[in-house]
């Protein structure tokens, strides 16, 4: 069971730099595909950030040298496989299509200090999303942040295993 006890770092004052990360998800696999460093205040966290293995959904973590958490960010449907379906009695249901492949972005800030990104969660393939909805989340990739390093995948995760 991953160390939930690792720190995350505290801030007093906002990064001034944001670093735009592109990724590609697409056959049960993710690939960071760009990084573009911006000249804006990242936009804030706004939830507490999960646990592994205790919360589902989606989620990236900035990570340091050390493996501590600088920022995360929470994400909406990264695989984009699925919709949300109203009918007129006020049922919502969510109805799975095909896996295709999607291209997202994610805004982190640009911490001098972080030395990887994890995307974490319950899966990557999105057959599999609705079986793993019962499974624990896990670290699904983690990409190096290392200078001349950028954008290389250090581990790469299969869902639903």
């Amino acid at each position: 069971m991953p160390d939930e006890s690792r720190s995350q770092v505290v801030r007093n004052e906002p990064i001034r730099k944001t670093m735009r990360l592109t990724f590609r998800a697409a056959n049960g696999e993710i690939q960071l595909i760009s990084v573009e460093h911006l000249d804006m205040i990242c936009p804030p966290s706004v939830a507490e950030r999960p646990i592994v293995g205790k919360n589902g959904g989606y989620w990236m973590e900035l990570r340091d040298k050390a493996d501590r958490v600088l920022f995360h960010r929470l994400l909406h449907s990264p695989l984009a496989n699925s919709v949300e379906v109203h009918s007129p009695d006020g049922k919502i249901e969510r109805i799975f299509g095909e896996p295709k492949e999607n291209v997202f972005e994610v805004l982190v800030p640009d911490d001098a200090n972080a030395s990887a990104i994890v995307m974490l969660g319950e899966t990557l393939e999105p057959s599999k999303v609705q079986e793993a909805k019962q499974a624990p989340s896990r670290e699904l990739a983690r990409f190096n942040l290392s200078e001349g390093d950028t954008g290389k995948q250090t581990k790469r995760g299969r869902g639903g295993k």
